[in-house]
């Protein structure tokens, strides 16, 4: 080899390396080369934490990898900055696909996925039931089957699966024939209920080791009833315009439309268009709203503070007062109902066909449409923080709060597995008897009631 060619070789060599050299170190730092834009770009990549374990995750439909066993994690980098797919796939549940956008140098995350069980198995508890009620420990279940002529209950705790039954009779301890059941209040330590049969009050007490129902007529013709959180032995109610207690004979305060009872203070809606607060007595009285409101003739109302802030609903209006202005100012203008998150940072409200929530106790923050449907929406509940539950028709459905991208939503079978390949269909089109569903936050279990048959699922989350 002439001395020439090793000099052209080792000039090659030298351009090779002076070439090359900062392509590697740049793309050992993350960065790339956009040959349609035709400059260096930074990469970003996408974290991913889902549950169950040992999820298959796939970017893109080519970059395939698992979530840890332990951490339930993955994580993918040297991603390109635009939108990516991520899908989420495990055998035996519903698969999670979602469009994430990555942005130079940063990591994109996706932390609270949980993948949905395609088939859970539930437990027939009873198939005679029209009404059923979870304690707020969630720990008894109270169910009624209703006849012409007498109404039984069933109360069982979940603890022990252990039940006591109870009747009531048409003409001896119920005033009328055809009873049913209205409304329900229970204690908040769970070991009474007050319910209310075709306007007649009875007072349901859980102490072992006999369970008793009595009739109470102090509350005929009251409204607005509930316990005193911190006694149970004390009935707060409205009869006449006024706000009494089941232990005074005089009113705790006058002119009250509706009330919230919480923390030994009376929070309350009065006829002269004010919101004020007091101690249980009815003392120590301040108005919470500067400005009155004009009351709606006919109007339903409902007040209840969440994190501080007290809301109040007239009819589907959800109203708040501003708590440095101190004026109601519309939060939202139609609303069925409003739900709290477990952790207490979100609020859940909803009517027939949207499901909305906020950040809590920001009341300025964007109001984020979840989802809009054709079908009826009802009985919506927290799953956990970040999913819901709710009835989409004559269906059970399960969706996401992440509005990035699209949403993933599940709708359950229709046939419930009961096991030993036995199955119940859930009813539908029945106006009369819809499906009604609770979702409990200590056993993570959905409580069912479609034909008259109360059902309990298998724990639905990790």
């Amino acid at each position: 080899m002439t001395k020439k060619t090793r000099l052209i070789i080792l000039l090659i060599c030298a351009a090779l390396f002076f070439i090359i050299t900062p392509y590697i170190v740049l793309y050992s730092l993350g960065y790339r080369i956009d040959f349609e834009k035709r400059k260096i770009v930074a990469t970003g990549g996408i974290y991913v934490k889902a549950l169950p374990s040992s999820a298959e995750v796939i970017i893109d439909s080519k970059i395939k990898t698992k979530t840890g066993i332990l951490s339930n994690s993955a994580f993918v980098q040297n991603l390109s900055a635009k939108t990516h797919s991520v899908a989420i796939k495990k055998e035996g549940y519903y698969d999670y696909q979602k469009n994430l956008a990555v942005k130079e140098n940063e990591v994109t995350k996706l932390e609270h996925v949980i993948l949905i069980k395609q088939n859970n198995t539930f437990k027939l508890l009873d198939n005679n039931v029209d009404y059923f009620s979870l304690s707020p420990n969630e720990n008894n279940l109270l169910l009624a089957a209703i006849s012409d002529k007498k109404v039984d209950f069933k109360i069982i705790n979940l603890k022990t699966q252990q039940a006591q039954n109870l009747s009531l009779l048409a003409g001896i301890n119920l005033p009328t024939t055809a009873p049913q059941v209205l409304d329900l209040q229970w204690s908040g330590d769970s070991s009474r209920a007050l319910i209310n049969i075709s306007g007649s009050y009875f007072l349901i007490k859980l102490i072992l080791p006999k369970f008793s129902i009595t009739v109470i007529p102090l509350l005929t013709n009251a409204k607005e009833i509930s316990f005193n959180p911190q006694d149970n032995q004390e009935i707060f109610f409205v009869k006449d315009k006024n706000l009494y207690s089941s232990k005074k004979s005089l009113p705790v305060l006058k002119n009250v439309i509706v009330y919230q009872l919480a923390n030994q203070t009376i929070t309350w809606f009065s006829y002269d268009g004010f919101m004020y607060a007091s101690n249980v007595a009815g003392n120590l009285q301040s108005k919470i709203n500067l400005q009155p409101l004009n009351i709606k003739k006919n109007g339903a109302y409902k007040i209840k503070i969440i994190s501080g802030i007290v809301f109040l609903q007239e009819d589907e209006l959800l109203l708040w007062v501003n708590p440095s202005l101190k004026i109601v100012e519309s939060f939202y203008s139609s609303v069925k109902d409003f739900k709290i998150s477990p952790d207490g940072q979100k609020i859940l409200y909803c009517n027939d066909h949207e499901i909305l929530f906020s950040s809590i106790p920001s009341t300025t923050a964007e109001k984020m449409l979840l989802n809009r449907f054709s079908e009826k929406i009802s009985n919506c509940y927290w799953l956990n923080n970040e999913y819901l539950i709710f009835n989409l028709g004559d269906k059970v459905a399960i969706s996401e709060t992440d509005t990035r991208g699209n949403i993933n939503t599940v709708v359950l079978p229709e046939k419930l597995s009961l096991g030993d390949d036995k199955t119940i269909e859930i009813e539908r089109n029945n106006t009369n008897n819809p499906l009604k569903i609770y979702f409990s936050q200590a056993d993570k279990q959905l409580y069912l009631l479609t034909k008259k048959n109360m059902l309990a699922s298998e724990r639905l989350i990790p």
